[in-house]
Order: C-alpha cells, then sequence, then structure tokens
C-alpha cells in the first residue's frame, strides 16, 4: 500500500526549487533506470558513453543540444554553430582597505612614516571567460566571472564542456 504523501520520481517538492525527486536505489538486484536530471551530460553515443541525455551541454548559462542553442538572449540553429571560450581574466593591482585606514589614522599619530601604508599593494584576479556561440542565425554571449581560488577550475571545466557542446554539434 502505497503513501499518497510520498513523493514519487519526477514529482515536485515544495521548498526543493522545483527539482524532481530521485528514487530511492531499491533493495533488490535489479537495474533501476536512472533518471535523465541525474545523468552528466559528458558523455553519450561516440563520445565516451551512452548515458541517456547526453546529446545536450550546458556551458554557461546555454543550453546546447542537437537542433540548437539557447541562452536568456534567444536561440540559434546548432547547424554550423562555433563555440570559443576567451580568457578575460586580468590582475588589478589595489591598495587594501587595512592600509588605508592605517594611513589616515597613522597620519596623526606619526605624519610622515603613515603614508608609507599606501605603498601596500595586493593583487587581485578580476574579471572572467566569456563564452561565444556563433552560427548562421546569430550569435550568443555568456560572461562567467571568476575569482582567485576558482579561476583554474573553472576554466578546465569551461575547456571540457565546450568540447562536449562542440560534439553534440558535430552529431546535428
Amino acid at each position: 500500500m502505497t503513501d499518497d504523501t510520498t513523493a514519487r520520481q519526477g514529482d515536485h517538492v515544495p521548498g526543493q526549487g522545483g527539482i524532481p525527486v530521485a528514487p530511492y536505489p531499491s533493495q533488490s538486484n535489479d537495474p533501476q533506470p536512472t533518471p535523465s536530471h541525474a545523468i552528466a551530460t559528458f558523455g553519450g553515443e561516440g563520445h565516451g558513453g551512452s548515458w541517456p541525455g547526453a546529446d545536450e551541454a550546458f556551458i554557461g548559462d546555454m543550453t546546447v543540444t542537437r537542433d540548437a542553442i539557447r541562452s536568456p538572449q534567444g536561440a540559434i540553429s546548432a547547424r554550423g554553430a562555433q563555440i570559443f571560450v576567451n580568457n578575460h581574466t586580468r590582475l588589478e593591482n589595489k591598495t587594501p582597505t587595512w592600509a588605508i585606514v592605517l594611513a589616515i589614522v597613522g597620519f596623526f599619530l606619526v605624519t610622515f612614516f603613515s603614508l608609507f601604508f599606501l605603498l601596500v599593494k595586493e593583487q587581485r584576479l578580476g574579471g572572467g571567460y566569456e563564452v561565444v556561440a556563433t552560427g548562421p542565425d546569430g550569435t550568443l554571449t555568456s560572461f562567467i566571472p571568476v575569482d582567485q581560488q576558482s579561476a583554474g577550475y573553472i576554466w578546465n571545466d569551461l575547456q571540457t564542456r565546450a568540447e562536449h557542446a562542440r560534439a553534440v554539434i558535430a552529431d546535428a
């Protein structure tokens, strides 16, 4: 007997952001189908595996399928489209806030020497990565901002996603 209040596969649970509920694994040894929303978008026939849902890729805020590339800006045809990832990161030299505060407070105590705090600089990574999809019927762009800790990881992830998106487009 089933309880009507339990969530089933594909149901949306309130308070969970509209995420479909994944099924619990069964206690038997029978293979269970995995819901398509739980599958990574890498792989697919001819691309390292045969996973369902592998005929689409997500890169930035773009969704790449065999038919079209969609983003909040609109959609373009996948046939003849190309995907590029551009690095727009830069190192910025800034005077840290603590150095400015010490220079101002120290100006009233030790006038000349406190101004040396203004020479302190720290480097910060700014900017981000731009993903561009161009096709015969338009161009879509997406910008992914980065910080010092995640820049390398995001670059590698975007390159992997772009390769998969190119493979999906090549199958179109």
